[in-house]
């Protein structure tokens, strides 16, 4: 019997340590420590498609992920938590396994953000000369200086993250800082440096224009973002 029961806890103690581990919750040292040396026009890229690819849950939510996502990157964490609090999901939080940052929407489903959506790795190859090369290049595509730009009016919709919308009508050639310069005007004056474009789940340069590269048309709805609580402090004034 004392052999039997020897056994038997000896086969208990080896079925718990064969259970496998879960490596997501494992410490395997910082995020980018195995990831692929790359230029920064490939991560772009790489960025790009991993938003283009998002079938699963809810695309509005993917696409109010990505805005909140470029402005905690670009260092604005107000507007980011701002975007998230408005759609309902939980706040941003990191994995064990610090790889991935994730987040649950109001109907329980997650929502898996790789790490390098929000931070350059640290092995970025820095080649500023083939980025400008594939950059002029892409322009010489999309551009053809010969034929003239049209520059027709464009009535849109604005629709701000404090819960207001502004119908705005502007010129195909405006530039999205003019944009932002007439909608700090409808805002108090509010700190133009703040304001953040977003159609089509895309962020608008200051040098975009309504008609390139990503044209607004009438009857759109795009998006503006900024911190609520400037907003706030200019109405108090």
């Amino acid at each position: 019997k004392n052999f039997e029961f020897f056994t038997l806890s000896m086969g208990i103690l080896c079925s718990c340590a064969s259970i496998p581990r879960d490596l997501d919750d494992a410490d395997v040292g910082d995020w980018d420590d195995h990831f692929p040396a790359m230029s920064r026009t490939a991560l772009r890229r790489k960025r790009e498609e991993f938003w283009d690819t998002r079938n699963s849950n809810v695309r509005e939510v993917w696409m109010g992920l990505k805005q909140a996502v470029e402005c905690r990157r670009d260092g604005d964490n107000e507007t980011c938590e701002a975007i998230i609090e408005a759609m309902g999901c939980t706040p941003l939080k990191q994995s064990r396994s610090k790889k991935n940052i994730f987040c649950y929407d109001d109907h329980g489903s997650k929502y898996t953000l790789p790490m390098y959506l929000f931070k350059d790795p640290k092995n970025l190859l820095e080649n500023k000369g083939l980025e400008q090369k594939e950059v002029n290049i892409e322009e010489d595509i999309i551009e053809d200086e010969g034929a003239p730009k049209p520059n027709e009016e464009v009535v849109f919709k604005v629709r701000l993250n404090i819960g207001k919308d502004l119908d705005v009508k502007m010129k195909q050639q405006d530039s999205i800082q003019e944009l932002k310069r007439y909608l700090s005007q409808q805002l108090n004056d509010l700190d133009v440096t703040r304001i953040r474009i977003i159609a089509r789940g895309r962020m608008l340069s200051n040098d975009y224009t309504i008609n390139e590269p990503f044209p607004i048309k009438n009857g759109d709805i795009i998006h503006a973002s900024f911190p609520a609580s400037l907003y706030k402090d200019m109405e108090g004034q």
